[in-house]
């Protein structure tokens, strides 16, 4: 944008004014001595200070030479070289004081020198703009800004040598929950806050569990707590587990679950627990097959209460294809009475086969998973129900009405979300 737009055109404005400033400059009086009319005395034509002629004789006698000699007396050249004349005989006073006046025509002509314009203008001279700006001289504002001298900042501030974070165990402590897990897992997270609405949870989730099956990995939530963290990232001696060890377990752990299949270890736990239970009273037949009906659970109930979440939840894109590998990442096995890591990682492998549920859940003594894939049939819930209970056994006499696994079959079959918690 022009600022003056069209109040000024290179080359159209004032075209005469040069001669506007030389007519304005140079007037009437300031005309030079040059150029001006120089009125001249004129010399003059008769001598007017030679006496008056005698009167001419008439008479007989001839006029003497001495008669005429004034009336041919040559004019002098010079009004200096006028013959004196005596006072009585001299010129009238007004040609003399005619010839003053013309005479002084010549003296009153100081028009050069009365023009005293270029000698009261000092212009140039008044002007000390430049001479009493001392904006440079007096500005010492790069002298005076010691800005780089005066902050010590990086002098002062000994933050990395002071902070022996990493050097001092305890100061590990430190750091929030959040802060340890997302550094222990080692992989790309999202964070949800305390109080957000379960549904929105639910869609975010399902969001990273389909498009984990395209990217190649595998989403599982994570309940924030202080006891899960300094579990996980902290060994039994207190310090804090290095990455590279983390790693390597991590690798070897991944490696081991692909020869990892179901064994008979949980049949013959599950067989343990009924006979305890038989001795005390209870019909195994009727505890297996009566007809109860269970509850439909799909929704997530480790963190939730009244429809919003009662914790910080993180959602972990754990790399690993399989989606039991997430207990590589997370052993949360042997945490608060559950059974070890290999038996849940055989439990989920075994579980993934047979309907497609995934460990959803990893907390602090509780796992929860999601069957996105439709629910089991009565045969397979009947041996997932089975594996859960000698598992978990609370699932079925703490958690289930008619405290049978009959109740929990029906639930199985009915419901996307299992549950399994010890206390």
């Amino acid at each position: 944008m022009d600022f003056f737009d069209d109040d000024f055109e290179f080359g159209t404005q004032n075209e005469n004014a040069a001669d506007d400033f030389t007519d304005d400059f140079f007037d009437d009086d300031d005309i030079s001595a040059d150029s001006a009319e120089v009125i001249t005395p004129t010399r003059p034509r008769f001598n007017r200070s030679v006496p008056k002629p005698e009167p001419i004789n008439l008479g007989n006698e001839a006029p003497s030479q001495e008669s005429f000699a004034p009336m041919f007396t040559p004019i002098a050249e010079d009004p200096m070289d006028y013959p004196e004349v005596e006072d009585n005989q001299k010129a009238p006073a007004e040609p003399e004081a005619d010839s003053h006046q013309e005479a002084s025509a010549y003296q009153e002509t100081p028009v050069y020198q009365e023009a005293p314009v270029y000698q009261e203008t000092p212009a140039y001279q008044e002007t000390p703009a430049y001479q009493e700006t001392p904006a440079y001289q007096e500005t010492p504002a790069y002298q005076e800004t010691p800005t780089y001298q005066e902050t010590p900042a990086y002098q002062e501030t000994p933050t990395y040598q002071e902070t022996p974070a990493y050097q001092e165990v305890p100061s590990y402590y430190d750091k929030s929950p959040v802060e340890c897990l997302t550094e222990y897992a080692d992989c790309h997270y999202k964070f949800i806050p305390c109080g957000t609405d379960v549904n929105e949870l639910n869609r975010k989730y399902i969001y990273a569990l389909h498009y984990g099956r395209e990217w190649g990995y595998s989403a599982v939530m994570i309940p924030v707590s202080p006891e899960l963290s300094e579990r996980l990232c902290f060994d039994r001696s207190g310090r804090p587990i290095g990455a590279d060890a983390l790693r390597a377990m991590r690798r070897e752990t991944v490696a081991a679950s692909s020869g990892i299949s179901r064994t008979d270890e949980i049949d013959a736990v599950y067989a343990q627990k009924t006979s305890v239970m038989a001795q005390k009273g209870i019909n195994i037949q009727e505890f297996e097959y009566s007809d109860n009906q269970g509850a439909v659970i799909n929704c997530f109930s480790s963190f939730v209460k009244n429809g919003v979440t009662t914790k910080d939840i993180l959602i972990f894109q754990v790399p690993v294809t399989e989606p039991w590998n997430v207990f590589a990442w997370f052993p949360v096995g042997g945490i608060n009475g559950s059974p070890s890591n290999e038996t849940l990682i055989s439990a989920s492998k075994h579980w993934n086969e047979l309907c497609g549920a995934v460990p959803a859940v990893l907390g602090y003594g509780t796992v929860e998973y999601f069957v996105p894939n439709g629910r089991p049939s009565y045969d397979a819930a009947l041996q997932i129900a089975r594996e859960q209970f000698a598992l978990c056994h609370e699932r079925v006499l703490r958690l289930t009405r008619s405290h049978t696994l009959s109740e929990l079959v029906d639930t199985l079959t009915k419901s996307c979300v299992w549950y399994l918690g010890w206390k």
